[in-house]
């Protein structure tokens, strides 16, 4: 029995039709984050010999805890985006044993979003869930806890805005995923129904668990394949692409 035959039913898949509004996740659900900030740290591997032999994915894995570690600060204003970024690069030097000063952890930075920002795409599948939702009328809400300002460029840069009905970030809305008040201010917004709103989002724990705790129906993109942390039934596809062909099979 495949991972579909056992989590994905007729019953389980969403009828965006019915549906009030469509609350989504931003990076690595509609926008590629992970391989562009592969990408990117590719760009600083090749600058800084002492990590010429360490594996590209595991650098990614340290970056993106140490963005995770540092949340609460930058949510609290205890430093700046700017300030935050060059700082992220610099624990991360230092965690492989690189004795960066503030110069070469702010040009390590820049290399950095020269790779990361020039490959910055769509998921597979993106394009074609952002048309139903357009053609349905769907007012669709980008949950996310990244960057206000970094998100607003990628929209920009992809040229999402007009997709977008609005996007909650920690910075304009004081508060992370999993809060369930989160949730709860998106429902606000869009004046949609908890139990007509579905939230599709790619991180098991402040997407799909923040979404349920919240009463909203969550879709876990699970792009990694990687074990069911709980029990939890819930709809599960690899991609936005899988899922736009579930959707567009069962019409």
């Amino acid at each position: 029995m495949s991972y579909l035959d056992e989590y994905i039913t007729s019953a389980q898949l969403v009828d965006f039709q019915s549906l009030d509004a469509v609350f989504v996740d931003l990076d690595d659900t509609i926008v590629d984050y992970r391989n562009c900030s592969i990408y990117g740290l590719g760009n600083v591997k090749r600058m800084v010999p002492e990590l010429s032999k360490v594996d590209l994915g595991a650098l990614e894995t340290r970056f993106r805890e140490l963005l995770r570690d540092h949340l609460p600060d930058l949510l609290d204003g205890k430093y700046s985006a700017e300030e935050e970024r060059e700082m992220r690069m610099a624990k991360l030097l230092q965690a492989y044993g690189v004795k960066a000063d503030e110069e070469m952890s702010r040009k390590c930075y820049e290399a950095f979003a020269e790779g990361f920002w020039s490959t910055r795409s769509l998921m597979d599948g993106a394009y074609e869930m952002l048309e139903i939702w357009k053609e349905l009328a769907l007012p669709v809400v980008i949950i996310t806890n990244g960057n206000l300002e970094m998100q607003e460029k990628t929209l920009e840069l992809l040229g999402l805005q007009n997709r977008i009905h609005s996007m909650l970030t920690p910075t304009n809305s004081n508060e992370l995923k999993p809060n369930p008040g989160l949730f709860q201010r998106a429902l606000e917004i869009t004046g949609a129904e908890r139990e007509k709103t579905v939230m599709i989002g790619d991180t098991w724990q402040q997407d799909i668990l923040g979404a349920a705790n919240a009463g909203i129906k969550p879709v876990w993109i699970n792009s990694r394949m990687v074990p069911r942390p709980e029990p939890l039934h819930v709809l599960e596809v690899k991609s936005l692409r899988e899922l736009f062909q579930l959707i567009d099979s069962k019409e």
